[in-house]
């Protein structure tokens, strides 16, 4: 096993005393072989155990017990939605679906990213404007002019007049 696994075991099964037989030999064998988790147990003996030792035990009265039972027998039984019971075996393993205010910034994120992918090209004036624009459309922005021949004959430029 490894030191992990030890302390694990140590801070919770051996401290109970609830190991089984054969991880009490495991967790010997290891505890005779490790500094590091013999250490960890002597710590965690003495911090977790020790200060209980002589504390009083205290048994409450038979009539806590009874009222106990009395108010679980009393508690209104939620029907299994299956929906809810999907949804919550879907989102359990999040950590996040546990803090509302995380699942919020999220909601507003997705929000946001899909308002700027799916809206609408912008048609104003001005370099920006012209993304979905022909690269002549384009040129004619840049250069000043206030209009652009659509019938072929573009802006009369020197190489244009070469290639055409």
């Amino acid at each position: 096993m490894r030191c992990e696994q030890i302390q694990e075991l140590l801070l919770t099964d051996h401290l109970d005393g609830r190991l089984r037989r054969s991880e009490q030999e495991k967790l010997a064998v290891h505890l005779r072989n490790c500094t590091t988790c013999r250490e960890f147990a002597g710590i965690a003996k003495a911090t977790l155990l020790t200060p209980f030792l002589e504390a009083e035990q205290l048994t409450p009265p038979e009539r806590v017990w009874q009222e106990v039972r009395q108010r679980i027998v009393a508690a209104p039984r939620r029907s299994c939605n299956p929906l809810r019971a999907f949804l919550g075996k879907l989102l359990l393993p999040l950590p996040v679906a546990r803090q509302p205010a995380l699942v919020c910034a999220g909601l507003v994120a997705v929000a946001l990213l899909t308002a700027i992918l799916m809206r609408p090209p912008y048609y104003g004036s001005g370099p920006s404007a012209v993304s979905h624009a022909k690269p002549i459309d384009y040129a004619a922005i840049l250069t000043g002019e206030d209009e652009v021949d659509d019938e072929g004959e573009g802006l009369d430029t020197d190489i244009e007049n070469y290639f055409l």
